[in-house]
């Protein structure tokens, strides 16, 4: 996305290495990165694999304190997948937690559905909210809604898609 295309109200993303967010130098140079992208801090979002935390978590900490301060979003992206630690969400300066597509499909599972609604319940009460990924069907977005989940990422709204198809997306989508 250039300069001339960074929109008020829009959000982008980005997806942080392991060994990127664990690097001392990670925070300024990002900063930097994001100030020529024509994006302002606040309409930028860090996301983070738990992973990414094991390498080095005190300066991975530091650099997430950091770029929270700065007015970047933080997520922790695939949360429930594989070992997921409750002492992130405790420890790190998070604004949301990205739910793992593994835990919303088998969403017609009551064990699993009573996992998605105390994840959701317990984030909430720590003022981080829940975006489940992989939604791919109206029974999920039902379920999801049902649970009082904030957003949800998936193919059912959209599949990936060209710079030039999304700016062609009417502006309720996009604004």
């Amino acid at each position: 996305m250039t300069k001339s295309t960074a929109t008020k109200g829009m959000l982008l993303s980005v997806n942080v290495a392991a060994n990127e967010i664990a690097h001392e130098d990670f925070f300024f140079s990002f900063i930097e990165t994001i100030k020529l992208s024509g994006f302002a801090l606040n309409q930028v979002q860090v996301e983070i694999t738990e992973t990414s935390l094991i390498e080095n978590f005190e300066c991975a900490k530091l650099n997430i304190e950091q770029l929270k301060r700065s007015g970047i979003r933080i997520a922790l992206d695939d949360f429930g997948a594989g070992f997921s630690s409750l002492t992130y969400l405790n420890k790190l300066a998070l604004n949301t937690i990205k739910l793992d597509k593994s835990l919303t499909h088998n969403l017609d599972n009551e064990k699993n559905r009573i996992i998605v609604r105390s994840i959701i319940e317990m984030a909430h009460k720590l003022d981080i909210t829940v975006v489940p990924e992989g939604v791919e069907e109206v029974e999920q977005v039902t379920c999801l809604k049902d649970l009082a989940c904030d957003l949800v990422q998936g193919f059912y709204y959209a599949k990936p898609m060209s710079e030039r198809d999304f700016s062609e997306l009417p502006g309720y989508l996009v604004n």
